[in-house]
């Protein structure tokens, strides 16, 4: 403490001298910039050495200096906002807030409103920054709220809307309205923040868990228990895969095993860019672990392709299959079932993007194998019997599409009995075939049996009952039996949305087949309601009508 005194005492001892012999004027008549910076620079050594009283003398000798010399509105600023800052450190907010509104005004005077945006916005900002502190401080929430917004206007168009200091404001946002009850408003930001989170430090981050974390407390908060749990499951992969990746090391066999549940955990909440890079993180763990050729690296090819898949990405899927395709033949040999399974996937890719006779030559080869290995009778050999069934008739072989359609359920009946979820798939299929021929007499006892299996499986509220339903009720209108194809086609409706929600997929499909019923019966509003009901779900999934 004596040190820190003769300090001072020295600064004061030195500043007077240079009065004596002439120096230029520090406090009565300085006429540089020199007065200011070494005020500023006093004001600091007394701020640091807790010499608060000292500071806010030469702090307010500052200010009156920069107001008496009409001085450009930024040195007037700093030092409005310096000595608002030392009343704010000593709680004195009362005489902190007058001068942080001041330099606001000055601030706002001197940008133009369409000025674009410089450096004069980030003093702007901070002055902003340091007035929404003074009010959080003391619980004054809906005077900081609007100074935030401001503010993080002001930070989102300069730096980004993934800056660490935009993100900081989202936070005192989300702690704001939290803080006044208002949960629900205060979602979007958390969401905001857990999305920077991963943005800025990776999908695998403690970071990450503890944004997931928060916002999981948030939704439990407002009774959406369903969300917080799935948000709790991604926090306790993540800080189990960084437990496990400081004991053995980021690049360690079993990394790869936890970043591929956890891409899962991303991919089933529809997070799919995150789950991509996982994938990613995980196949080149394996990789580096295993080498090129291990079956472990033909699965996480597996999981890439099937990811690019469900994203219409059929040149990336295709790639990584051939890929994990080859490791397989080369591991266990052209005639293996893994193999097949290869082909049979290989398959699925080609008819997805209409290639037509490159799918039927992979399907095929996939029928020969597992005809050789399972025999004729096996439910593998009956699915893949189905699959080149509906690949003959989209290439308009239509005999050949009937005798293996037939031929499935054949096979399926012996293996599966009577009463399976995959006859019934495949009585579906073939009505489905039949319908396509007009053969409507052929397809409606096959979807009646179908329909009897599912109800009695499943209940007569699922969706796959829906399914049928709104099969049976397409034959019903192309026989013109409109009135009974309505009543169909409603009660489909009514089981997909009570079980996959108002807005999917499925009810879009029903709803256009329902908006062409109602236009047959001379019901013209609820075709149209149906119709656009269609329409707005499709582009909300699909992006066009």
């Amino acid at each position: 403490m004596p040190q820190q005194f003769m300090k001072y005492i020295l600064i004061l001892i030195t500043l007077y001298l240079m009065l004596l012999v002439g120096a230029p004027t520090l406090f009565a008549r300085g006429t540089g910039p020199a007065d200011w910076i070494i005020r500023n620079r006093i004001v600091k050594d007394f701020y640091v050495g807790g010499q608060y009283n000292g500071a806010i003398f030469y702090a307010k000798s500052a200010l009156r200096r920069m107001e008496r010399k009409n001085s450009t509105p930024y040195k007037l600023v700093e030092s409005l906002n310096d000595l608002a800052f030392l009343y704010y450190s000593q709680k004195q907010y009362d005489k902190a807030e007058p001068l942080y509104q001041r330099a606001l005004i000055v601030l706002e005077q001197a940008i133009k409103p369409e000025e674009p945006l410089s450096n004069k916005h980030l003093w702007l900002a901070d002055t902003l920054n340091d007035l929404g502190e003074l009010y959080r401080v003391q619980g004054l929430y809906e005077q900081a709220e609007p100074i935030y917004i401001r503010l993080l206007e002001i930070w989102d168009k300069t730096l980004g809307p993934n800056d660490l200091n935009s993100l900081r404001i989202v936070e005192r946002l989300a702690e704001l309205y939290q803080a006044q009850g208002k949960t629900a408003k205060s979602i979007p930001f958390y969401i905001r923040l857990l999305e920077g989170a991963v943005k800025n430090y990776g999908p695998d981050d403690a970071n990450v868990a503890t944004s997931l974390n928060d916002l999981a407390v948030i939704y439990r908060n407002e009774g959406l228990d369903t969300e917080a749990e799935a948000l709790e499951k991604r926090a306790l992969a993540i800080n189990k895969l960084v437990a496990k990746e400081i004991e053995l090391g980021p690049d360690h066999i079993e990394i790869a095993e936890m970043i591929n549940a956890l891409a899962a955990l991303y991919r089933s909440q529809g997070e799919y860019k995150v789950t991509e890079s996982l994938y990613r993180r995980a196949l080149k763990i394996r990789k580096k672990n295993l080498g090129s050729n291990h079956l472990k690296v033909a699965e996480s090819l597996d999981d890439l392709v099937e990811f690019y898949r469900t994203h219409w990405q059929y040149r990336q899927a295709v790639k990584y299959l051939k890929r994990a395709f080859f490791i397989r033949v080369k591991l266990l040999g052209r005639n293996h079932l893994d193999v097949a399974e290869c082909l049979a996937y290989m398959a699925e890719l080609y008819q997805d993007q209409k290639k037509y006779t490159k799918a039927e030559l992979f399907l095929e080869r996939a029928l020969i194998i597992r005809r050789k290995k399972l025999g004729p009778i096996h439910a593998d050999v009956a699915l893949t019997l189905n699959n080149l069934a509906m690949l003959y008739s989209q290439q308009g072989k239509f005999e050949q599409a009937e005798r293996f359609y037939k031929r499935s359920v054949v096979t399926y009946e012996e293996v599966l009995g009577p009463e399976h979820l995959s006859l019934s798939t495949s009585l579906n299929n073939l009505a489905a075939f039949y319908k396509t021929q007009a053969e409507y007499n052929k397809a409606k006892p096959l979807l009646f049996r179908s329909l009897a299996i599912r109800e009695k499986l499943l209940g007569p509220e699922h969706p796959y009952v829906a399914t049928v339903l709104n099969n049976l009720a397409m034959i019903l209108r192309a026989q013109g039996r409109y009135g009974s194809a309505k009543i169909l086609f409603e009660r489909a409706l009514a089981i997909n949305e009570n079980a996959l929600g108002p807005s999917s997929l499925e009810v879009a499909a029903v709803l256009y087949n329902l908006a062409s019923v109602y236009r047959s019966l001379k019901q013209d509003e609820e075709a149209k309601a149906a119709q656009k009901r269609a329409i707005d779900i499709h582009v909300k999934y699909k992006g066009d009508p």
